[in-house]
C-alpha cells in the first residue's frame, strides 16, 4: 500500500508558517525542488519580525512520481527593501537573507506512510559570515505527497466544453452519493501571481462532518481547469460517493473555488445537508463576496447539486436511470450549438431556468434559500450542456446525460423541456448557458415505464413542442425535434430475474423444439409406415412404450437444464474473471501511464544529451585549419570578444546609470508627492487663516458700529448733563422766585392795609406780581418740559449716568482689547503667510529642475 501511494505521489505539497526574524522588515519565502528551474514564493509581508504569509502553500511536481533519496528542498528568505513608498505599487528592491536545506531522502518513509498526515520540522535560515554561518531566521514547514486522486486536474483548452460523463462503477456500493455539475464562472478575480494576471479556475466539491473542518483533499472532486480565463466554462459532471463508515446523510457539503497558480482558495461555501433533500436537484447562482465595486464586479458561479440516495427500505422501488441519448433535428439549426435537456416532475411547466440565486455578501441566507427550494414540491432535473449533434460517448448506454431517480417517480407526470443558448439575451444573462426554453414533451409516464420493461428495445423517440412565446420561435420552428430516451433499472435482483425469465423462455423454446423435432423424426413417410406406426404407436400404448419414450424425453430435457446451469457457472466464473481483468486492465493503465512520464522524461535528458554532443561535436571547418589560421580565428574571436565585453561594461553602466537616475526620479517623485501633500495642508491652514482675517474684517465693522453706538450714547449723556444742571439751575432760580414772591405779597398786604403810602409803589408792585407770575408760569412750563421736578427723578438721571459711564468705560477697554488681538494676530498671520510662500517657492524650483533634469535624460535617451 506505501508502495501504491508512493507511485501514485506526482505532486509534494509545502506549507510555510512560523516563520520568526531578528528586526521588522518586509520578507518572502521562495522554495525550490532541487533541480527544478522554477521557484515559488510566497507574498510580501507586513513589516514585522513574525510574518504570516496568506500564500504560504505550495504544490511541487515530483519528476519520477516517488521520493528520491538524493531530493533537497530549497528554502530562500528576502528581505525588500525601499518599499516605504512604494507599498502600494507593490516595488522594492529584494535582497537575499539567507538560506535553508531540506534533503528529503531521511523523510521517505514518513512521508509515504498511508495513515500519515506528512512530517512537520524546524528550519532555520542561516548565512555565511566571515567564514561562520549565522544564524538569521527560524520558521516551520509542513511536507506532505498529494496522491494521485488527489491531483489538481488537467488542465483543458477554453473552446473545449463538451465532456463525457462521469464514470460509474458497477461494483462500487454507495448509501447515498451526489452528482455534482460544475457548469460556469463568470468574472473570476485576476490573480498577482501569473505573469498575464488571467487565473485558471476550478472547483472543487467535499463533505464533511463539521462545518469549521474542512475536507481532506484526497477526500475531495474536482472540476477541470479552464486556463488563462475569467470566464470559464467548465460543463463537467462528477459523482461523489458517500465516504467509508459514514451511513447517515447529514454533514455539510463543502464547495471550493480555487486558483491552479494560487495557493489559497478564492471563495468557499458550505452547505448544509439538512436543508436538501434526496431526488431534489439544487442549480444554484452563487454571487460570491470577492468584488463588488466599478473596477471589479462580482464573482458568480453556476453549479448543480443532486443528492442520489440507495433505497434499502422498499421491497418494490429501486434506482433507475432515465438516459438522454441524444437530441435529433430535420433540418439541422445553425442559429444555436448548445442545449441543455431539463426534467420536471408533478406536471411542472417550466418557464425560466430555475436557478436559485444565494449573495454570500448580501442578507439572503444560504440555509433559508435551501429550506425554501426543499419545500417546493416538483423537482426539475438539467443536465450539462450538450451539443446540438449527438456524438457517441464512452458509458454503458452512450447518452449524453444521465438522470438517477426511483422508479417510483414514473408516476410523478414527468415532462422534458428543450433549453437553447439565445445570443440576442446575452445582456440580459451574465452566464455563457442556454438561456431560453424553446420546446416541451407531453407527460410521458406510460412511456417511460414501457422503456423499462422493454425486454429488447428501450428506445424511446418523442416528438418536442415548439413554445410560440419563445425568442427564438421563428429560428427553430421550421425544423422537427425528436429527442431520444432510454430507462434503465439499476436493481441488480431484477435484472437477475429479467435474466432468469430470459432464460426459462429460452429453455422452454429449447424444449419445445427438441420435442418437435422428436416427433418429426418419428413421422412415416408413406402411408404404409404410417400404418405401421400407428400400429406401434398403440402397441406402446398399450405395453407401455410409451411411458418410456416419456422418460426419455425427460431425461434429456433434464439433460439440457444441466448443461444450462452449467453454462450459467461457466458465465458468472467468467464474469469474476472480468473483473479480475478489469482491475488488471486499470493497474496497466495506470503502469503505462507511469512509464508514459518515464518515457518523457527520457526523451528529454535523451534530447538533452544529444544538444551536448552537437555543442561537443568539433565542425569539419575547424579540423581543416592549420595552427596559424586557428591562431588567426582565435584571436578574432578574442578581440570580438573584447570589444562585445567593453560594449557590455558600458552598457551594463549606463544601465546601472539608467537605474540610479531612474531610481533619483523616483525618489524626486515621492518627495514631489510629500510637498504635494505637504502643500495641501499649508493650503488648508492658509484657507482657515484667510476665513479668520475675514472675520477680522467683520469685527472691525462691529466694532465701528459699536464706537458710532457709543459715541451716540456720550452725546446723549453730555446733552442729559447739561439739560440736568440747567434743570438745578432753574430750580434754585424758582425757589428764588418764590421767595422773593412771598415778600412781595407780605409787602402788597402791608400796602393794602395801609402800612405804606403812594399808589404809585402799589402800581408798581402789581406790575412786578404780573411779571413774576408769568415768569413762574414760563419757569413751570420748562420744568413740565424737562421733568427735573423731584429728587427722586434726580437721584435717577444720576444713577443711569453712572451706569451708562461705567458701561462706556467697559466698551473701551474690550475694543482696546480686540484692537491688540488684531493687530497680534495680524503680524502672527503674515509671517506666517511669508513662511509659507517662501516654501512653496522653494519646492516650486525643486519641482521645475526635476523637469528640466527628466527631460535631459530623456533627450539623452
Amino acid at each position: 500500500m506505501d508502495d501504491l501511494k508512493l507511485v501514485n505521489a506526482t505532486q509534494i505539497c509545502v506549507i510555510i508558517e512560523g516563520a520568526e526574524f531578528a528586526k521588522d522588515f518586509n520578507y518572502f519565502i521562495t522554495v525550490q525542488l532541487d533541480g527544478q528551474g522554477e521557484k515559488r514564493r510566497t507574498d510580501i509581508s507586513a513589516r514585522v519580525t513574525n510574518p504570516i504569509f496568506s500564500a504560504n502553500t505550495f504544490y511541487l511536481p515530483l519528476p519520477t512520481n516517488r521520493i528520491e533519496l538524493n531530493m533537497r528542498l530549497l528554502f530562500a528568505a528576502f528581505v525588500v527593501a525601499d518599499r516605504d513608498g512604494n507599498a502600494e505599487q507593490g516595488k522594492g528592491q529584494a535582497r537575499l537573507l539567507g538560506e535553508s536545506v531540506l534533503e528529503l531522502g531521511p523523510l521517505a518513509s514518513v512521508l509515504t506512510d498511508v495513515k500519515g498526515a506528512g512530517t512537520r520540522q524546524h528550519l532555520r535560515f542561516v548565512r555565511v559570515h566571515e567564514g561562520k554561518q549565522v544564524t538569521v531566521g527560524r520558521f516551520l514547514v509542513t511536507i506532505r505527497l498529494v496522491p494521485e486522486h488527489a491531483m489538481v486536474p488537467t488542465a483543458l483548452d477554453a473552446g473545449e466544453i463538451f465532456h463525457p460523463l462521469p464514470v460509474n462503477d458497477p461494483f462500487a456500493e454507495f448509501l447515498w452519493r451526489v452528482r455534482i455539475d460544475f457548469r460556469a464562472g463568470v468574472d473570476i478575480p485576476f490573480n498577482n501571481i501569473s505573469t498575464s494576471g488571467l487565473p485558471s479556475p476550478y472547483l472543487e466539491f467535499g463533505w464533511s462532518a463539521y462545518i469549521q473542518q474542512r475536507p481532506p483533499d484526497n477526500e475531495m472532486v474536482r472540476s477541470l481547469i479552464i486556463p488563462n480565463s475569467r470566464h470559464p466554462i467548465w460543463n463537467h459532471q462528477e459523482l461523489f460517493l458517500n465516504p467509508r463508515n459514514v451511513t447517515n446523510l447529514d454533514g455539510f457539503f463543502w464547495l471550493l473555488l480555487k486558483d491552479r497558480v494560487a495557493a489559497e482558495s478564492l471563495e468557499s461555501m458550505t452547505i448544509p445537508i439538512t436543508a436538501m433533500r434526496a431526488f431534489h436537484p439544487v442549480h444554484m447562482e452563487v454571487a460570491t463576496s470577492r468584488g463588488g465595486d466599478a473596477s471589479e464586479p462580482r464573482c458568480q458561479i453556476y453549479c448543480s447539486l443532486t443528492i442520489e440516495e440507495a433505497i434499502t427500505t422498499s421491497f418494490v422501488d429501486h434506482l433507475i436511470d432515465i438516459a438522454i441519448i441524444g437530441v435529433n433535428w430535420d433540418p439541422l439549426p445553425t442559429s444555436t450549438n448548445k442545449i441543455m435537456i431539463a426534467m420536471t416532475t408533478h406536471g411542472h411547466h417550466l418557464t425560466e431556468i430555475p436557478f436559485t440565486e444565494i449573495d454570500l455578501k448580501g442578507e439572503t441566507n444560504l440555509s433559508r434559500e435551501l429550506l425554501r427550494h426543499k419545500a417546493e414540491r416538483h423537482s426539475v432535473f438539467l443536465t450539462p450542456m450538450i451539443p446540438i449533434t449527438p456524438s457517441s460517448h464512452d458509458n454503458p448506454y452512450n447518452s449524453q446525460a444521465v438522470f438517477t431517480i426511483p422508479r417510483s417517480y414514473l408516476e410523478n407526470q414527468l415532462s422534458f423541456f428543450l433549453i437553447a443558448r439565445d445570443e440576442s439575451l446575452v445582456g440580459n444573462t451574465r452566464h455563457p448557458l442556454p438561456n431560453t426554453i424553446v420546446a416541451h414533451t407531453e407527460i410521458l409516464d406510460d412511456d417511460l415505464q414501457t422503456s423499462l420493461y422493454a425486454k429488447n428495445d428501450k428506445t424511446l423517440y418523442v416528438p418536442m413542442i415548439w413554445s410560440t412565446s419563445s425568442s427564438m420561435y421563428r429560428v427553430l420552428g421550421q425544423c422537427k425535434c425528436t429527442i431520444q430516451i432510454g430507462v434503465f433499472s439499476l436493481d441488480k435482483q431484477e435484472d437477475s430475474s429479467i435474466e432468469k425469465t430470459r432464460i426459462e423462455d429460452r429453455q422452454v423454446e429449447m424444449g419445445k423444439a427438441d420435442l418437435s423435432y422428436s416427433l418429426r423424426a418419428t413421422q412415416p413417410r408413406n402411408k404404409n409406415e404410417m400404418g405401421g406406426a400407428a400400429l406401434s404407436i398403440g402397441s406402446m400404448a398399450g405395453g407401455g412404450g410409451g411411458k418410456e419414450r416419456w422418460e426419455l424425453l425427460a431425461r434429456e430435457l433434464q439433460q439440457k437444464q444441466e448443461l444450462i446451469h452449467r453454462l450459467m457457472k461457466e458465465n458468472d466464473e467468467k464474469s469474476d474473471a472480468l473483473k479480475l481483468t478489469g482491475a488488471e486492465i486499470i493497474d496497466l493503465r495506470r503502469q503505462i501511464k507511469l512509464l508514459q512520464s518515464e518515457n518523457a522524461i527520457l526523451r528529454q535528458r535523451l534530447h538533452e544529451e544529444e544538444e551536448i554532443d552537437v555543442r561537443a561535436v568539433v565542425s569539419k571547418e575547424v579540423e581543416q585549419m592549420n595552427n596559424e589560421e586557428l591562431k588567426l580565428k582565435i584571436i578574432k574571436i578574442a578581440q570580438m570578444y573584447r570589444n562585445e565585453r567593453t560594449r557590455n561594461e558600458e552598457f551594463e553602466k549606463i544601465i546601472k546609470q539608467a537605474q540610479g537616475e531612474v531610481s533619483e526620479a523616483y525618489k524626486y517623485k515621492l518627495e514631489l508627492d510629500k510637498l504635494r501633500e505637504k502643500h495641501e495642508r499649508d493650503m488648508q491652514k492658509l484657507q482657515k487663516v484667510q476665513s479668520q482675517v475675514d472675520r477680522v474684517k467683520v469685527y472691525r465693522e462691529t466694532i465701528k458700529k459699536q464706537e458710532a453706538v457709543i459715541s451716540k450714547l456720550e452725546k446723549l449723556l453730555d446733552k442729559t448733563l447739561k439739560d440736568t444742571q440747567q434743570a438745578r439751575e432753574t430750580v434754585q432760580e424758582l425757589e428764588k422766585l418764590r421767595t422773593e414772591n412771598l415778600e412781595l405779597q407780605r409787602r402788597l398786604k402791608d400796602t393794602a392795609l395801609g402800612t405804606q403810602t403812594g399808589n404809585s409803589n402799589v402800581e408798581q408792585a402789581r406790575q412786578e406780581v404780573r411779571r413774576l407770575e408769568r415768569l413762574v408760569a414760563e419757569l413751570r412750563e420748562q420744568l413740565k418740559s424737562k421733568r427735573p421736578e423731584t429728587r427722586e427723578d434726580q437721584s435717577d438721571w444720576e444713577r443711569e449716568k453712572i451706569q451708562l459711564e461705567v458701561d462706556l468705560q467697559r466698551a473701551e477697554l474690550r475694543v482696546q482689547t480686540m484692537q491688540e488681538e488684531m493687530d497680534r494676530s495680524s503680524a502672527k498671520f503674515a509671517k506666517e503667510l511669508a513662511h509659507y510662500k517662501g516654501l512653496l517657492a522653494e519646492k516650486q524650483s525643486i519641482i521645475d529642475t526635476m523637469r528640466i533634469g527628466q527631460d535631459m535624460s530623456m533627450d539623452k535617451y
